[in-house]
């Protein structure tokens, strides 16, 4: 389960060429945008809206630019431009939802693998009779959240850039590990080139968390809660400050 990204199909197509993928639920996000954006604004004062405005803006920005530079780097090969060929593809609005819900009961799946969607509720964990799995985009606990990629470089903490495969449970990029793995950050590397890196790594720790899945080794490591780093949508500022500090 996933939403419409470039890593979200160069994953899928990783998948679907080894034979681990037998369905893609892809989830609109539409709705999670839509109560961001009532949240980004629901306790802003009036003189707060307009700095709110350009961190929006300039977040969508960014995402729009990282996709476009994604393409470039992971998805030159045309058979791989969009999600694989031979899959059954079922798009939701929310993975919340009824109809969701309904469409991975469906498939009785032993693993959920979900990366980029909204945070799943026990209903629809529950579904999977083996494992329900994050792909999340940082090293737990140390970066939990959104934009960890970002975060880690921003924070200069290059030894936790990197990907981890978490066991799903209902909170926030909270439940045990299961695999972790990080890339090489070198002088010079813009955070594109990063993320590209860690698109790949995200695939490879995806297919080994699936082998080990099968022959029922994967390991549960609980997640160390004094050490949590819980990281929210960078400022325009923030993004400013990196993008100069990286030239």
């Amino acid at each position: 389960m996933c939403r419409d990204s470039v890593a979200a199909r160069y994953i899928a197509n990783r998948l679907a060429q080894r034979g681990e993928l037998e369905a893609l639920v892809v989830e609109s996000g539409a709705e999670a945008r839509r109560r961001k954006l009532k949240r980004t604004f629901r306790d802003a004062s009036w003189w707060q809206i307009p700095s709110r405005c350009i961190d929006l803006t300039a977040v969508a920005l960014y995402g729009a630019r990282a996709e476009r530079r994604l393409v470039k780097q992971l998805l030159a090969p045309p058979e791989t431009a969009g999600f694989p060929t031979g899959i059954e593809l079922h798009r939701v609005v929310d993975g919340n939802d009824g109809e969701c819900v309904e469409t991975l009961k469906r498939y009785a799946p032993d693993v959920l693998l979900v990366f980029g969607t909204s945070i799943l509720k026990p209903h629809v964990l529950e579904i999977p009779s083996g494992y329900a799995l994050n792909i999340h985009g940082g090293i737990v606990p140390a970066y939990r959240n959104v934009h960890c990629d970002f975060w880690a470089l921003y924070r200069r903490d290059l030894e936790n850039v990197g990907v981890s495969i978490i066991h799903l449970d209902p909170g926030i990029d909270s439940g045990d590990v299961a695999l972790q793995g990080r890339v090489e950050v070198t002088a010079g590397d813009s955070i594109f080139k990063v993320k590209a890196r860690l698109t790949q790594l995200a695939a490879d720790l995806a297919l080994e968390a699936l082998r080990q899945a099968r022959e029922g080794t994967l390991p549960r490591q609980p997640q160390d809660s004094g050490d949590s780093g819980f990281y929210r949508t960078p400022t325009a500022r923030q993004l400013v400050e990196l993008f100069l500090r990286s030239r």
